[in-house]
C-alpha cells in the first residue's frame, strides 16, 4: 500500500515544486499558449518556428 503511494507523491512534490518556480511558471504558460495556437491556426506556430529559428541562425 505505502509502495504505490509513493510515486504519486513524489511526482506531486516535483510537480509542485516546477510550477512554485518562476521559470516553470513561465515554461508552463508558453507551452499553454503554443498549444491554444496549434488548434486555432497552426502557421502561426510554423512562422514563429521559422523566427526563432532565424533569429538564433542569426546570431551563431
Amino acid at each position: 500500500m505505502a509502495e504505490s503511494k509513493l510515486p504519486e507523491n513524489l511526482r506531486g512534490y516535483k510537480l509542485k515544486k516546477v510550477h512554485h518556480s518562476f521559470i516553470g511558471r513561465l515554461i508552463i504558460w508558453i507551452i499553454i499558449i503554443l498549444v491554444v495556437l496549434w488548434f486555432v491556426n497552426r502557421q502561426v506556430v510554423f512562422d514563429l518556428y521559422d523566427w526563432l529559428r532565424n533569429i538564433i541562425v542569426s546570431f551563431l
